[in-house]
């Protein structure tokens, strides 16, 4: 008797541990209200009929208990882990579960293959704040597709196939702060695809095909902070394209194809503090360029094609305190070509063609503080250049 009574205690700890492993892999408790909505929806013997029937119970908003798992990992789908702070699941579905609980905050959806977001897909989900479907297939955005997500803060739709990104299909984001689509196939965006998205900060267009920047493209986005569209393929940019932008902080352009910055495309932009256009074809830079830019600190022109840099085109960017041109042709043997540098900017000149530098070059220049990064092939410097 003695030795049954032992068995049962061992046997009811082993159960208590067993269902303490099994409601700690459940979903977070801010999906639910109250502890008995919890175990309403996965009660032990729901648990056990899916067991079972040899279902991933992934798919059914439930974790397996120890015959399911090993290392927090489903015996059954390799591809999906534990459930913990919200609704995730790993198990190459098609598409979005139609049953997802209506209180979810946190949906995760990677490393499936979904390939089309039908409209009202996400309607009952009011609560959630946060989406991430990268790493699918998806290829079609139905128009509605993001109804009733009336808290959603932030989209993660990167490493699909989106090709075309239509008008307003971004209607229902009002709460919407952050938008990632990097990684995508899109070379089309109809103006007024943004619109809706009155709350947003942070725009990730990356790695795409892009083309050209219309002008009206991201009218409305009037508290966007940081704007990416590096690793493109734009070669124009029409004036007023950045104009509804007054809060840029930042604006990321490398690796695209642009030969000629023109006037008036930044003018807009007096909050911008750190232009990148690196890695383009970019020639020339014509005069008063960056007008309006008055809070620009950085500005970066590494690996172009500049081959003679007129500073008078920063004129009035009186906060710059760092101007990269490095690995481009640049060469400094015309008179007052450094005379609109203000003196606190540091300039990087790395790897040109620089043999010489002519003491013409720094006429113009009453004071001089900042740093020259020169690093290159320096045959010939006049003593006088730097007298005085």
């Amino acid at each position: 008797m003695y030795f049954c009574a032992v068995s049962a205690a061992v046997l009811l700890v082993l159960q208590a541990q067993l269902d303490k492993v099994t409601w700690d892999l459940l979903p977070h408790r801010s999906t639910f209200e109250t502890d008995d909505d919890m175990k309403a929806w996965f009660t032990p013997s729901y648990i056990k009929r899916v067991q079972n029937k040899g279902r991933c119970p992934a798919l059914r908003f439930t974790t397996s208990a120890r015959d399911f798992f090993h290392k927090n990992k489903c015996r059954l789908c390799p591809h999906w882990y534990k459930l913990r702070q919200f609704f995730s699941v790993k198990c190459n579905l098609t598409k979005v579960p139609h049953n997802i609980p209506a209180r979810t905050t946190r949906i995760r959806l990677e490393y499936n293959k979904i390939n089309h977001i039908f409209a009202g897909t996400f309607s009952n989900l009011s609560k959630c704040t946060h989406l991430f479907l990268p790493r699918n297939n998806i290829f079609v955005l139905e128009p509605g597709s993001f109804k009733g997500l009336l808290h959603l803060k932030e989209v993660f739709l990167y490493k699909n196939r989106l090709s075309v990104i239509h008008t307003g299909i971004f209607n229902h984001l009002a709460q919407c702060m952050k938008l990632n689509l990097y990684d995508n196939m899109i070379s089309c965006i109809e103006k007024g695809a943004f619109t809706g998205l009155t709350s947003l900060t942070e725009l990730f267009l990356s790695k795409n095909r892009i083309s050209l920047i219309e002008e009206g493209l991201f009218d409305g986005l009037s508290y966007l902070e940081i704007l990416s569209l590096s690793y493109n393929a734009i070669s124009f940019i029409e004036r007023g394209s950045f104009k509804d932008l007054k809060k840029l902080k930042k604006i990321f352009l490398r690796n695209n194809k642009i030969s000629v910055v023109e006037t008036g495309i930044f003018n807009h932009l007096s909050q911008c503090e750190v232009l990148y256009l690196e890695n383009n074809k970019v020639f020339r830079v014509t005069k008063y360029a960056f007008n309006g830019m008055l809070s620009l600190k950085e500005l970066h022109f590494n690996r172009n094609s500049l081959f003679i840099v007129d500073l008078e085109s920063l004129t009035g960017l009186r906060k710059l305190e760092k101007l990269h041109l490095g690995e481009n042709s640049v060469f400094l043997n015309r008179s007052g070509v450094l005379q609109h540098l203000f003196p606190w900017v540091s300039l990087n000149l790395s790897n040109n063609n620089i043999s010489s530098i002519a003491p013409e070059s720094f006429t113009g220049m009453v004071s001089f503080s900042a740093c020259i990064w020169i690093r290159t092939e320096l045959v010939f410097l006049k003593t006088e250049l730097l007298q005085g």
